[in-house]
Protein backbone atom coordinates (compact mmCIF):
# COMPACT_ATOMS: atom_id res chain seq x y z
CA UNK A 1 0.00 0.00 0.00
CA UNK A 2 2.86 2.39 0.74
CA UNK A 3 4.41 1.68 -2.67
CA UNK A 4 1.11 2.49 -4.34
CA UNK A 5 0.84 5.70 -2.32
CA UNK A 6 4.37 6.70 -3.31
CA UNK A 7 3.65 5.90 -6.97
CA UNK A 8 0.50 8.06 -6.90
CA UNK A 9 2.47 10.88 -5.27
CA UNK A 10 5.20 10.59 -7.93
CA UNK A 11 2.65 10.65 -10.74
CA UNK A 12 0.98 13.73 -9.24
CA UNK A 13 4.35 15.50 -9.04
CA UNK A 14 5.10 14.63 -12.66
CA UNK A 15 1.70 15.91 -13.80
CA UNK A 16 2.20 19.10 -11.80
CA UNK A 17 5.63 19.61 -13.39
CA UNK A 18 4.28 18.94 -16.87
CA UNK A 19 1.40 21.37 -16.31
CA UNK A 20 3.88 24.06 -15.34
CA UNK A 21 6.00 23.30 -18.40
CA UNK A 22 2.96 23.51 -20.69
CA UNK A 23 1.93 26.85 -19.15
CA UNK A 24 5.44 28.20 -19.66
CA UNK A 25 5.41 27.06 -23.30
CA UNK A 26 2.08 28.84 -23.85
CA UNK A 27 3.42 32.08 -22.38
CA UNK A 28 6.50 31.93 -24.62
CA UNK A 29 4.40 31.63 -27.78
CA UNK A 30 4.15 34.66 -30.02
CA UNK A 31 1.07 36.84 -29.65
CA UNK A 32 -2.06 36.37 -31.73
CA UNK A 33 -3.10 38.62 -34.60
CA UNK A 34 -5.75 40.29 -32.43
CA UNK A 35 -3.16 40.97 -29.71
CA UNK A 36 -0.86 42.44 -32.36
CA UNK A 37 -3.69 44.70 -33.52
CA UNK A 38 -4.32 45.72 -29.90
CA UNK A 39 -0.71 46.86 -29.56
CA UNK A 40 -0.86 48.83 -32.82
CA UNK A 41 -4.18 50.46 -31.82
CA UNK A 42 -2.83 51.36 -28.36
CA UNK A 43 0.28 52.90 -29.94
CA UNK A 44 -1.75 54.99 -32.41
CA UNK A 45 -4.06 56.17 -29.62
CA UNK A 46 -1.08 57.14 -27.44
CA UNK A 47 0.57 59.11 -30.24
CA UNK A 48 -2.70 60.90 -30.97
CA UNK A 49 -3.04 61.77 -27.27
CA UNK A 50 0.54 62.98 -27.23
CA UNK A 51 0.34 65.12 -30.37
CA UNK A 52 -3.15 66.55 -29.90
CA UNK A 53 -5.80 67.15 -32.57
CA UNK A 54 -3.92 69.25 -35.14
CA UNK A 55 -3.66 67.34 -38.49
CA UNK A 56 -0.51 69.26 -39.49
CA UNK A 57 1.21 68.27 -36.25
CA UNK A 58 0.25 64.65 -36.88
CA UNK A 59 1.64 64.82 -40.41
CA UNK A 60 4.92 66.35 -39.19
CA UNK A 61 5.60 64.26 -36.11
CA UNK A 62 3.62 60.98 -36.18
CA UNK A 63 6.33 58.91 -37.85
CA UNK A 64 9.17 59.86 -35.53
CA UNK A 65 6.98 59.58 -32.44
CA UNK A 66 5.70 56.10 -33.37
CA UNK A 67 9.25 54.94 -34.14
CA UNK A 68 10.43 56.20 -30.75
CA UNK A 69 7.48 54.62 -28.95
CA UNK A 70 8.18 51.21 -30.49
CA UNK A 71 11.91 51.58 -29.84
CA UNK A 72 11.33 52.45 -26.18
CA UNK A 73 8.79 49.63 -25.87
CA UNK A 74 11.31 47.13 -27.25
CA UNK A 75 13.94 48.38 -24.85
CA UNK A 76 11.84 48.64 -21.67
CA UNK A 77 8.74 46.43 -22.06
CA UNK A 78 9.68 43.35 -24.09
CA UNK A 79 8.14 44.22 -27.47
CA UNK A 80 9.48 41.82 -30.11
CA UNK A 81 11.76 42.79 -33.00
CA UNK A 82 8.54 42.78 -34.99
CA UNK A 83 5.30 43.37 -33.12
CA UNK A 84 4.12 39.89 -34.12
CA UNK A 85 7.24 38.37 -32.49
CA UNK A 86 6.23 39.62 -29.02
CA UNK A 87 5.80 36.85 -26.48
CA UNK A 88 2.40 36.34 -24.86
CA UNK A 89 3.98 36.79 -21.43
CA UNK A 90 5.09 40.33 -22.46
CA UNK A 91 1.82 41.38 -24.13
CA UNK A 92 0.13 43.11 -21.18
CA UNK A 93 3.37 44.76 -20.08
CA UNK A 94 3.75 46.23 -23.59
CA UNK A 95 0.18 47.54 -23.65
CA UNK A 96 0.58 49.09 -20.19
CA UNK A 97 3.89 50.66 -21.19
CA UNK A 98 2.41 52.11 -24.40
CA UNK A 99 -0.57 53.58 -22.56
CA UNK A 100 1.74 55.40 -20.13
CA UNK A 101 4.54 56.18 -22.61
CA UNK A 102 6.51 59.40 -22.48
CA UNK A 103 9.48 59.69 -24.87
CA UNK A 104 12.69 58.84 -23.04
CA UNK A 105 14.39 61.84 -24.66
CA UNK A 106 11.45 64.20 -24.04
CA UNK A 107 8.74 65.61 -26.32
CA UNK A 108 10.62 68.73 -27.38
CA UNK A 109 13.83 66.89 -28.25
CA UNK A 110 11.84 64.47 -30.41
CA UNK A 111 10.04 67.33 -32.18
CA UNK A 112 13.36 69.12 -32.71
CA UNK A 113 14.84 65.96 -34.23
CA UNK A 114 11.89 65.63 -36.62
CA UNK A 115 12.20 69.29 -37.60
CA UNK A 116 15.95 68.94 -38.20
CA UNK A 117 15.36 65.84 -40.35
CA UNK A 118 12.72 67.66 -42.40
CA UNK A 119 15.05 70.62 -42.89
CA UNK A 120 17.87 68.32 -43.99
CA UNK A 121 15.59 66.56 -46.52
CA UNK A 122 14.46 69.94 -47.89
CA UNK A 123 18.06 71.11 -48.27
CA UNK A 124 19.04 67.82 -49.94
CA UNK A 125 16.19 68.24 -52.45
CA UNK A 126 17.30 71.80 -53.20
CA UNK A 127 20.81 70.54 -53.85
CA UNK A 128 19.50 67.77 -56.11
CA UNK A 129 20.37 64.80 -53.92
CA UNK A 130 16.78 63.52 -53.72
CA UNK A 131 14.08 63.05 -56.29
Amino acid sequence: LTNLSEDVHDVRQQVKTMSGDIEQLKMNEEITTSQQESIVDAARRRICETLGNDPLTHKKYFRIFIQKLYSDCRKYAGLGSKISRTKKCDFQRCVDYIEAWVPSCGYEALRAKADANALARLEARKLGYCN
